[in-house]
């Protein structure tokens, strides 16, 4: 058991909108058999937008260059893993409800019979926007519904059928979304973090040049 206090690390403060970040940068070598320097680094992150770190292995240049050209997809899926997707209800139930009236106008459906799923779609919607879970159990209410006997008894069998089509297997048409903490920190914190460090590589650059 130890405790090693390291120096070298580098702390921006990032002020923008309202919002802020500290950002603690701390990049490395080590030696390797042949010779040669292996780049590493890590980065730790504590913001109004949330606090995330990473640690780089094997980045493959000076890490602070490294962080400069990566994407948002790249960085936050490290930061946040499978938690950057977030389910999107509002956009989920908006493509159910377009592919309900595309099979109206294509005339697949009466007007009666999308009017009837149109009104239980209506009736599952909050608990529809609020999770996958509550998605799947609204698809499978609607479902039933729109299966009863007094559909059948008002709405073609074939219509029934189409209808019924548009909520098999629900867990594979939900749509998600960036989080929006991630999505904030990008657009408010990342570009004048990577400003900096762009400042900062261009003048190591001006006075390795001048030496």
């Amino acid at each position: 058991m130890s405790v090693t206090k390291t120096t070298g690390a580098d702390v921006y403060s990032v002020r923008n909108r309202g919002e802020w970040a500290t950002i603690v940068v701390r990049e490395w070598s080590e030696r390797r058999e042949d010779g040669t320097d292996w780049p590493r680094g890590e980065i730790l992150i504590n913001s109004t937008f949330g606090s995330w770190s990473q640690y780089w292995n094997a980045p493959g240049m000076r890490f602070r260059k490294f962080l400069i050209d990566l994407d948002f997809g790249y960085v936050f899926g490290r930061f946040m893993g499978h938690t950057l997707e977030q389910y999107d209800g509002d956009a989920t139930l908006a493509k159910l409800q377009r592919e309900l009236l595309n099979l109206r106008r294509r005339r697949r459906i009466c007007k009666e019979a999308a009017r009837y799923t149109w009104n239980e779609i209506d009736s599952s919607a909050s608990r529809m926007r609020e999770s996958v879970e509550g998605w799947v159990d609204g698809c499978h209410a609607v479902q039933t519904e729109c299966e009863s006997s007094w559909a059948a008894r008002h709405i073609p069998r074939s219509e029934i059928s189409d209808i019924s089509e548009l909520f098999d297997e629900p867990w594979l048409t939900t749509e998600t979304r960036d989080h929006p903490q991630a999505v904030g920190s990008w657009r408010d914190i990342w570009p004048l973090f990577i400003a900096e460090l762009k400042v900062e590589l261009r003048q190591a650059e001006e006075a390795a040049c001048a030496s």
